[in-house]
């Protein structure tokens, strides 16, 4: 797959943010052992209800992966989603409990946290 600039995708499947001391492609702990591994990982949403649409897909699962104990990524299997609209508290449970099936704690933020 390419992209506008003609380079080489590597993947379209990408959490919107890595928190880890240093840069996130080239300084992966589970490719290179000098390297520390990661705080953190997430994405950003528009709501509860298109981070509820996104479980099972590429994206969830690619970020489901990079947290989880044992792939070496991370310190601790824990995910962060950011949401402009508050998730519903079904959404919620339902966005939890899918991410307990694959081994990973999440919390959900809401920049604007009143229910719609």
């Amino acid at each position: 797959m390419k992209n506008l600039y003609n380079t080489k995708v590597i993947s379209d499947a990408r959490p919107d943010f890595i928190i880890k001391n240093g840069g996130t492609r080239n300084t992966d702990h589970a490719k290179n052992r000098r390297f520390s591994k990661s705080y953190l990982t997430g994405d950003i949403k528009l709501s509860g209800k298109f981070l509820q649409i996104e479980i099972g897909q590429k994206q969830w699962k690619s970020i489901m992966q990079y947290a989880k104990y044992g792939n070496s990524h991370q310190y601790t299997p824990v995910t962060l989603f950011i949401t402009f609209i508050a998730a519903r508290e079904g959404e919620r449970k339902k966005i939890e409990k899918a991410a307990w099936k694959d081994g990973v704690s999440t919390t959900i933020v809401s920049i604007f946290p009143l229910e719609r």
